[in-house]
């Protein structure tokens, strides 16, 4: 249910999450085939860089948090692991 009311959006190398339609973190990002790298601006990730690895799949972005600041080397945690692994939906355009 809390995934239902989080939004990402990627957009011109800036990142911003919403939560409920408001703004919770806010900041920039850089991008190659595989990996992206998230510096947060404002919010809870203020002055952090996480890397962190994606995909996309049927219609999916999956996206794993190298919360410990090192990059994932694939998608998947484990106890003990500084990471979030999350798949967000597009959002229709409606």
């Amino acid at each position: 249910m809390v995934l239902e009311k989080l939004e990402v959006e990627l957009a011109e190398g800036k990142y911003t999450v919403r939560f409920g339609g408001q703004v919770s973190d806010h900041g920039t990002y850089e991008v190659d085939e595989i990996s992206i790298t998230l510096r947060g601006v404002t919010g809870p990730n203020s002055g952090r860089t996480i890397p962190c690895l994606f995909r996309f799949a049927g219609g999916a972005l999956s996206i794993c948090y190298g919360l410990s600041g090192e990059r994932p080397t694939n998608f998947a945690t484990a106890a003990g692991q500084q990471r979030y692994l999350v798949n967000y939906q597009r959002k229709s355009a409606t």
